[in-house]
């Protein structure tokens, strides 16, 4: 009813308007467009009624806004005068759209995942709390919540850590074992909540999974740091010897929480770090002076196996490991003074004395392909040919280096008999993208011995195992108690010089191997690798390896018969 009557007015005859109106008019086409503006929307109409308790509440609403806004200001204010806190972020889709833009962290995880340098890592280490320091508010002292992310928290530096310190001797440098920030971030992952007594499965697995990424990063950054000469780089620091000791004793009794590939892992980087740090930082053992003393290499093989129980009963039955330190680079090799300083030297003799070659390859799937890493076979007089990826590789005599380290490594894993090794695959990884695919070596067994030995010289890498897929599964390793989901996972860890990996028994049947690329440095001249695989020859027909084409006895009949 009320849209007819002014519809109505708005037929009128135009002239009982007043003009103001006739100017409106005929400013429009038609009466509706002139309804349409004359008219008030219902929004207008409605706030022009409102009651007094809708105002008053508009009034707290415009009130507490306000105090937000101010209150805002002066975080921002502080932020920009060097606070030390961490407030919240109140832009995040800035942070989002602009990378580069640094934002205040909100807590000590984020700061460590904003740290990209050394430096700044070091930094935000020096802001950990820990259980012992004095004055803690009571929150952090008692609740199980904030001892766990500080752990994690911990972990995470002492992982990113590592990896700053990978390929960059300036960020290494950076890196003192009496630096006060270091210590703190040790301590921060490996100290426990002492109050925690009902640890359920769930917290244990949590706890489990925080010493792995510590402990692999420890290993990267201690193995690094190894050679060096400069005495700050001995950990003689009382307080960061019992972090690193706490660490490998609380994965020791967490050996049956983990997966099978992760206890791999955690075993491979705890021994890693034992064999370059020694007993200061060992399980209690009663012989640890072993490995301090001037003894043989297999003595202190057996020391490394017996400074981890549980974990060693978890992986026993696994056909391959990894040996740290099987050749220590730092002493003698065939007269020859190696050091971290000098290993592009000791590559550089390398591939002088050894016959590389890139040559063509066919794949699994049948392609020819020009291989990213470059192979040379040498081995003892009598041995022929290596049949590998559709080729055959003629022998070259094994350079006096190479022998060298097949005396070596010998002692270090006890081999069954003196001078067990006499040939070798030699690759050669010219930069971070040389690689080698998931494979098994081949003819193991038939052609060359089941134990065989990789050699690691040069740029770390990392290398893997993983159950061949649809063959076998860690499952039948590891009990039928173990997680599935697991099953086609890979066990992986970082080769520095002189680390060996040992692969025996059905290794080559049941599991694939692999050297992964360092994607992060991608195309870097200066990363070059090479690793000897030692290998012993079968006598097969009266012969031992592969005779080459044109050189056996059918060849040598047609050769007399034509002469």
């Amino acid at each position: 009813m009320p849209l007819l009557l002014l519809l109505s007015l708005v037929l009128l005859d135009t002239r009982t308007l007043p003009s103001s109106s006739l100017m409106m008019a005929d400013a429009f086409s038609s009466p509706l467009q002139m309804l349409a503006t004359s008219v008030p929307s219902k929004r207008k109409r409605s706030n022009s009624h409102r009651s007094p308790l809708a105002e008053k509440a508009d009034l707290r609403k415009s009130a507490s806004r306000q105090r937000r806004d101010s209150q805002h200001q002066n975080k921002n204010n502080q932020n920009k005068k060097g606070s030390s806190s961490f407030p919240s972020n109140t832009n995040t889709k800035t942070s989002k759209e602009h990378p580069n833009n640094k934002q205040t962290p909100r807590s000590l995880g984020e700061a460590v995942q904003h740290a990209q340098t050394t430096q700044e890592l070091l930094e935000v280490a020096s802001q950990f709390w820990l259980p012992t320091d004095p004055d803690l508010p009571s929150h952090l002292r008692t609740q199980a919540v904030h001892h766990e992310k500080r752990q994690r928290w911990g972990a995470q530096l002492l992982s990113k850590l590592g990896d700053s310190c990978l390929y960059s001797p300036s960020s290494l440098l950076l890196v003192s074992w009496q630096d006060s920030r270091l210590t703190r971030g040790v301590l921060a992952a490996a100290l426990p909540f002492e109050a925690d007594s009902k640890r359920t499965i769930s917290d244990q697995k949590k706890e489990a999974r925080t010493l792995r990424e510590a402990l692999l990063g420890l290993h990267t950054l201690v193995s690094q740091t190894y050679e060096c000469s400069n005495n700050e780089h001995s950990p003689n620091n009382p307080d960061l010897l019992i972090g690193i000791k706490r660490l490998l004793e609380r994965a020791e009794s967490l050996a049956d929480i983990y997966d099978l590939n992760e206890a791999l892992e955690v075993r491979w980087a705890a021994r890693g770090i034992v064999a370059r740090l020694g007993s200061s930082v060992a399980p209690s053992d009663p012989d640890m002076s072993i490995l301090d003393s001037n003894d043989d290499d297999d003595d202190k093989t057996w020391y490394l196996a017996s400074c981890f129980p549980q974990l060693e009963s978890r992986v026993e039955s696994l056909p391959f490991d990894v040996l740290p330190l099987g050749i220590d680079l730092s002493s003698d090799l065939d007269g020859l003074q190696s050091s971290v300083d000098n290993q592009y030297d000791m590559i550089n003799l390398l591939q002088e004395s050894i016959p590389f070659q890139f040559d063509t390859i066919v794949t699994r799937t049948g392609n020819s392909v020009t291989e990213r890493r470059g192979t040379a076979w040498v081995a003892e007089e009598g041995i022929g040919a290596l049949a590998y990826s559709g080729k055959l590789m003629p022998p070259s005599p094994v350079p006096p280096l190479v022998r060298d380290f097949m005396r070596r490594i010998e002692t270090a894993i006890q081999a069954p008999m003196p001078k067990f090794f006499d040939c070798a695959l030699c690759n050669y990884y010219p930069d971070a993208d040389a690689a080698c695919k998931w494979h098994t070596d081949p003819e193991h067994g038939k052609m060359w011995e089941r134990l065989c030995c990789v050699v690691a010289i040069g740029s770390p890498r990392k290398f893997a195992f993983r159950p061949i897929p649809g063959h076998t599964s860690w499952n039948e390793w590891d009990g039928p108690d173990s997680n599935e989901d697991t099953n086609c996972c890979a066990a992986a860890i970082r080769l520095f010089p002189g680390d060996a990996v040992i692969m025996w028994g059905s290794c080559n049947d049941d599991f694939h191997h692999a050297v992964y690329p360092e994607n992060e440095q991608p195309h870097t001249s200066d990363l070059q690798r090479v690793s000897l695989v030692l290998k012993r020859a079968i006598v097969r027909g009266g012969r031992r390896g592969h005779g080459l084409e044109g050189h056996g006895r059918r060849a040598r009949r047609k050769k007399n018969m034509k002469t």
